[in-house]
């Protein structure tokens, strides 16, 4: 347990130093809910918020997970590159997560496809090993989000 501790306060570290590192970047904050998630399709309750700062074309982003099902909660980071086309957008990246939570790895691809209406949004976010891992579930969120410019 506390080497978890260690890696997720290393990360968290990391992440609060790429934004006084990039201070003089434009960054838009997305903050985004998810009232339900999904694992391997099945509805497993709980809620997640994530908290994103998009700088041009990249995402960075903390997720808080509640605990789902059996499963404990979590906390995740996630760095995506971003490809947009009028309000559609979607993403591809990785995640790096406390807890194997559907999945028997802690870093997983992460990928999201949504639709911007100017500040609030709408996404479909996705996280899994891809099949490189023993178990893969998948996690899945719908979210709804709105964007600080």
């Amino acid at each position: 347990m506390k080497r978890w501790f260690k890696i997720t306060g290393l990360l968290v570290i990391l992440f609060v130093a790429g934004f006084i590192w990039t201070r003089s970047a434009s960054a838009d904050t997305i903050f985004e809910i998810a009232p339900a998630a999904f694992i391997g399709g099945d509805y497993s309750g709980g809620f997640a918020i994530s908290m994103t700062e998009r700088v041009k074309q990249y995402d960075v982003g903390i997720t808080l997970m509640s605990e789902l099902r059996d499963r404990p909660g979590n906390l995740g980071i996630h760095l995506q590159r971003i490809v947009n086309r009028g309000g559609f957008e979607m993403g591809l990246g990785v995640a790096y997560w406390q807890n194997q939570t559907a999945w028997s790895a802690n870093t997983t691809f992460s990928l999201h496809w949504g639709y911007d209406f100017g500040r609030w949004s709408i996404r479909h976010r996705h996280y899994s090993t891809g099949g490189a891992s023993d178990r893969n579930s998948g996690l899945d969120f719908l979210t709804v989000g709105y964007t600080f410019k």
